[in-house]
């Protein structure tokens, strides 16, 4: 009998998102240099994009069932670095992508791959004066799992890259 295996993709462009209730506790991601869900009203200088993945790119052919799950916070803080790296105190999440494995009609409980494209930003001052709605860890996964599943091949999963 053959087996069929469908890598499912949750991509979303990033719209505004409510404030979170304490922006400080950003589920595990270094606050120092916030991941935005939209660019700051105060003064900032664009420096650039950023676009950084973890975790397996899962085929057709990936015989393991049990494909390591990746989680939000090790893929922020990855952007995080990515824009310092690029000069930035600050990143502007434009899109992530999330991709889960599914083998023999089960899906992953959680992504196997995540890919997160940024704008980095040089906050004027820090951005201490600025209102900034910083992304939650527990938010960005929850937006990963809430996504609309779509089977895909894992050519047109991976095609942006």
């Amino acid at each position: 009998m053959q087996q069929f295996r469908i890598v499912l993709v949750l991509s979303a462009a990033i719209a505004a998102a409510p404030a979170s209730a304490d922006p400080a506790m950003a589920g595990g991601i270094d606050t120092a240099v916030p991941v935005l869900w939209e660019s700051p009203a105060c003064g900032h200088a664009k420096l650039g994009t950023v676009a950084v993945d973890i975790g397996s790119r899962v085929n057709e052919s990936t015989q393991d069932a049990r494909v390591p799950v990746v989680r939000a916070a090790p893929a922020l803080t990855k952007l995080v670095h990515a824009a310092v790296a690029a000069g930035g105190n600050a990143v502007v999440l434009r899109s992530h992508q999330g991709v889960y494995f599914t083998h023999n009609g089960r899906r992953s409980s959680a992504p196997v791959y995540i890919k997160l494209r940024g704008a980095v930003v040089r906050l004027a001052d820090g951005g201490v004066r600025c209102d900034l709605l910083v992304i939650r860890a527990d938010e960005l996964e929850q937006r990963l799992r809430d996504g609309k599943p779509a089977k895909v091949t894992a050519q047109q999963a991976y095609s942006g890259d």
